[in-house]
């Protein structure tokens, strides 16, 4: 179940960021995070992207959240009985714990309804110390535990530390020369 869930929180990491099958992924164990499982994500280049965290609440249903090397953070919602095109913006409603609705613009992926949480201290303190997140796109809601998102909060802040303090100490990666064509 444990890889299971790397394997698809490494997807999420891919598929959010929107270049598939150009980047690697190493999964990640977080101290203390019962049902959630991390990955981090590399550009093509080699270069450190972003790094997720992702909980299976339900058959249906899957949490993720992400950090990008920028420290921006999104949460990925993914509800395999919704019927959303890949690649769409769809207009989305967000309230934690039952509190007002938040509108902003989702980015729908293979995996899930990408959502980029602003950085704003309520909102960013509310995801880490609510209990619940409530979504709806269209007339789709689905509800999802938070149950855990501070420790998941904090292993991303980690993750992405440990992975820009990593890359400062490594050299820069030799991109290499494509073929010359054949005359």
């Amino acid at each position: 179940m444990r890889l299971r869930m790397a394997l698809l929180c490494g997807a999420m990491v891919v598929c959010a960021s929107g270049s598939a099958f150009a980047q690697r992924t190493e999964t990640f164990e977080a101290a203390g995070l019962r049902n959630w499982s991390g990955s981090r994500a590399f550009d093509a280049t080699g270069r450190f992207d972003r790094c997720a965290m992702m909980a299976k609440p339900g058959p249906t249903t899957s949490l993720s959240l992400l950090m990008t090397r920028d420290r921006e953070l999104s949460v990925v919602v993914n509800n395999s009985r919704w019927t959303l095109t890949p690649g769409a913006k769809e207009t989305v409603r967000y309230a934690i714990d039952r509190g007002a609705p938040e509108k902003t613009e989702g980015t729908v992926t293979d995996l899930g309804l990408v959502i980029a949480i602003p950085r704003v201290p309520a909102l960013q303190a509310g995801l880490q110390d609510g209990r619940s997140i409530s979504v709806t796109v269209g007339k789709n809601t689905v509800s999802l535990p938070l149950a855990g998102s501070r420790k998941a909060v904090a292993a991303l802040t980690a993750c992405v530390d440990g992975a820009l303090a990593a890359e400062a100490k490594a050299p820069a990666p030799v991109p290499v020369a494509a073929p010359a064509p054949a005359p």
